[in-house]
Order: C-alpha cells, then sequence, then structure tokens
C-alpha cells in the first residue's frame, strides 16, 4: 500500500509527482495501448527505434542533419527542404519535371533533334549563327536575307523585269546568243551585226552613209527616175541616152567622126571649109566666079551639081554621067 512504501507506485492512475530514474533497465509496454503518453517532452539521448510510423508532433529542426540515417524517404513523404545537389538524375520521376519547373535551360542540353513541334516555337527571329533545317513558306521576307548572301548558286531564275539598275551588268557576263527580236541594244561590239542579224528591208536609205559601186548588184533594178542629176564618170558606158541628153559639154573635142554624121544643114557649117570639098549652092553657078579649081555648085535652077575647072567667071562644069560637059 501506500502507506507502506511511498516511493513505489501501486495502483494505475497513480501519479508521479518526482523523477522516474531507471538504470539501464528496460521499459517494456505490452498490448495495443502500450503507449507513452507526455504533455510536455520526451528527451532521449541514445535515440529512438523500431516503426517510426506512428511518431506525430516531430519537429525536423529538432532533429540533427547527422542524426537522420541515409536512405530514400518514403514516397508519400513530402521534404520541405533539399540539400545542395541533393536531387539527382534518378531521384526524378520520368516526366516529374513540368514546363512550370523550368526557370530556363541551356540550348546546348537539348537533345533529340527534330523532337520539338513547330507550333512549340515561338515567333521571333533565330540567331546569326543558327542554321534551319527548312523554313515556313514566305518565311525568308526582305529583311531577313543579308547584304550580298544570295550568290549566283543560290538563284534558279529571275524574270528580266525584275532586274534594275541600267548598265550595271558587266559586258563579259552576258552570255553569247541572239538577243530576242523585241531587245533594242544600246551598243554593239565591232563586226557584231552580220547579214543574217539584219532583217530583210531594215537598212533603209537613212541608214546607208555610203557604198561602193561594185556592191550594187540587179542590173536594170534600179528606176531611171531615182538617178541623180549629174555627169557620169568618164569611162561610164551608158546603154541609153534620154532625148536631147547628149549636150554640147557632153561631147568631146574631135570625138564626132564623119561615119558618126548622118546629114548636116549648110547653114550649120562655119569656120573654114577644105576648098575640095566646098559645095556651094545657087540659082546660076555660071555667074559664079570660083576661089579655085575643084570647088563644087550646085545649080538649084538646073538641079545639076558643077565643078570648078577654072578660077574665071563661068568656069564651073557640068557634071554628068559618063561626060564632063562644059558650057
Amino acid at each position: 500500500t501506500k502507506a507502506a512504501d511511498s516511493a513505489v507506485v501501486h495502483l494505475a492512475g497513480d501519479t508521479m509527482t518526482g523523477a522516474l530514474t531507471m538504470n539501464n533497465v528496460n521499459l517494456n509496454l505490452t498490448g495495443a495501448s502500450g503507449k507513452i503518453v507526455s504533455q510536455s517532452s520526451i528527451t532521449t539521448s541514445g535515440g529512438f527505434f523500431g516503426d517510426g510510423s506512428g511518431l506525430t508532433g516531430v519537429t525536423a529542426s529538432a532533429i540533427p542533419a547527422s542524426a537522420v540515417t541515409a536512405g530514400s524517404l518514403g514516397a508519400s513523404v513530402i521534404a520541405s527542404s533539399v540539400a545542395v545537389n541533393g536531387v539527382y538524375a534518378d531521384a526524378i520521376a520520368n516526366l516529374a519535371v513540368t514546363d512550370a519547373k523550368i526557370n530556363d535551360v541551356a540550348g546546348s542540353k537539348i537533345t533529340g533533334a527534330g523532337t520539338i513541334a513547330t507550333n512549340l516555337i515561338a515567333a521571333g527571329a533565330l540567331g546569326p549563327n543558327v542554321i534551319a533545317s527548312s523554313v515556313a513558306v514566305n518565311g525568308v521576307y526582305t529583311d531577313s536575307i543579308k547584304d550580298a548572301a544570295v550568290t549566283d548558286a543560290k538563284i534558279n531564275d529571275v524574270a528580266g523585269s525584275k532586274i534594275t539598275g541600267a548598265g550595271t551588268i558587266a559586258t563579259n557576263l552576258i552570255a553569247a546568243g541572239a538577243l530576242g527580236p523585241n531587245v533594242i541594244a544600246s551598243s554593239v561590239a565591232v563586226n557584231g551585226v552580220y547579214t543574217d542579224a539584219i532583217a530583210d528591208l531594215a537598212v533603209t536609205d537613212a541608214k546607208i552613209n555610203d557604198v561602193a559601186g561594185s556592191k550594187i548588184t540587179g542590173a536594170g533594178t534600179i528606176a531611171t527616175d531615182l538617178i541623180a542629176a549629174g555627169a557620169l564618170g568618164p569611162n561610164v558606158i551608158a546603154s541609153s541616152v534620154a532625148v536631147n541628153g547628149v549636150y554640147t559639154d557632153a561631147i568631146a573635142d574631135l570625138a564626132v567622126t564623119d561615119a558618126k554624121i548622118s546629114a548636116v544643114s549648110s547653114s550649120k557649117l562655119s569656120g573654114a571649109i577644105p576648098q575640095a570639098v566646098t559645095v556651094f549652092a545657087s540659082s546660076n553657078c555660071d555667074g559664079i566666079t570660083p576661089a579655085a579649081e575643084g570647088q563644087f555648085c550646085y545649080d538649084t535652077t538646073l538641079h545639076m551639081l558643077s565643078v570648078s575647072t577654072s578660077t574665071a567667071i563661068g568656069g564651073y562644069a557640068a557634071i554628068a554621067t559618063g561626060a564632063l560637059t562644059t558650057w
């Protein structure tokens, strides 16, 4: 009884008012209700062992980090803080890192070429050293092309109407060949216009400066009204002459020989005429005094030709067939 030993707890429900000291012995609690209940705190220098799932109200700040045994926390344990580098690759569950968890990531860490959907790429300009494997339709606009970046090898074809900068194409860059029929060249190389390059009837009178006579072909094809007035060269032989085309100055001196003359009016004779070929016409040849022997006189009354045989008056003798008659 209490009276017998006040230092001994005899019954359930007794209250201890002093410290309970147990020296090197166990405190064994059995049964489902065997619990230690404290309204303040329980202090141990040796640590707690066994199943800790029944511990409640345990503050982590009261447990030294050195006292926490190494190992994995349970799947349902949420840590309020993690040591530096405490979260390693295998500690992160697959697909556990969502977009919201990522602050930034170095581009060099992105792997899996071609796995980023195009609709996830934000609008904007790629860096100058980024090489795109493909470009959206009409994705390359004027300002996105660097000056002088489009080389000859990049060009498949270009419409002529898009070529600007007159006179900026060096002549050695123009390929050999024929220009189109509607192309007007501002200049032509020496001997660049060859026969086949000239269209028929393309060379008008205004285009011709001069032409060698030997180059004129097609005899009789030049209309007479196209021949300018003037003198033909001295060695030019005309196949025909216009009416009154041969004028005095056109006839060279001594050019008209006896064979060229068909007839001539005596009134046109002038100058000294050799007496042997002089023929006078008179109504009475006997009344004329010959200047010399051998002159001829045609009597217009007798219709007779006479020749002078003396220089006396009446010195003409009529010429008859087979005989010379004097009267």
